[in-house]
């Protein structure tokens, strides 16, 4: 396999490996092979075509940055969908779930931003925006990492958080109070999934 194409393909597994963390194996197992199907399919064409490798590998990035809104979308469905045994989140509101989804979406945000300057659209250029999107990627990381390990994902959402105000500072009127936001809406989210609970309280 080309250099440039087995680096976009271990950055797209990469990106799936993230936002599937959480759900149980079977379920992660089979996006995977579904993700990794798509990407062979792909490869498979731009060779019949005669595609250079680099294209390939561009478009399978652009592909991926693009999709990634629906993988968050399609990651909150798959992990509504699950039934848990803690009764907590059995008795999670919908209205929780909405917060959180808009959450994640807020986290994204910089994510399509950052990745728009890594392909060259706007200022800032590629590292900035790299930067930007590995921020957002960690942020998004946490989130969904919550429930399992409250101390865990709320370190790596805060470490995230905290990397995207530094990289987007003049922005500070907008980011701070939606990270702040965003920041409620985890903590809350933790509190649901049993973190700081006092022990004897169902």
């Amino acid at each position: 396999m080309n250099a440039s194409i087995a680096l976009a393909v271990g950055i797209v597994r990469t990106w799936v490996a993230l936002y599937t963390l959480g759900l149980p194996q079977k379920l992660r197992r089979a996006r995977r092979l579904e993700v990794d199907c798509d990407l062979w399919e792909q490869r498979q064409l731009a060779e019949y075509t005669r595609e250079p490798p680099l294209v390939t590998a561009i478009e399978m990035l652009v592909r991926s940055v693009l999709g990634a809104f629906s993988d968050i979308t399609w990651r909150v469905e798959a992990g509504l969908s699950v039934r848990r045994n803690r009764s907590t989140r059995m008795n999670q509101s919908l209205t929780s779930r909405g917060w959180f989804a808009f959450a994640l979406v807020l986290a994204a945000m910089p994510v399509i931003m950052g990745a728009s300057r890594v392909f060259g659209a706007g200022g800032g250029g590629p590292i900035w925006g790299s930067a930007v999107v590995l921020a957002g990627v960690v942020m998004i990381a946490g989130m969904l990492l919550i429930q399992r390990n409250a101390v865990l994902g709320l370190t790596l959402a805060a470490v995230g958080g905290v990397a995207l105000a530094l990289l987007l500072f003049w922005m500070f009127f907008i980011v701070v109070p939606a990270l702040a936001l965003v920041g409620f809406i985890l903590y809350k989210r933790a509190r649901g999934a049993g973190w700081r609970q006092a022990p004897g309280v169902a």
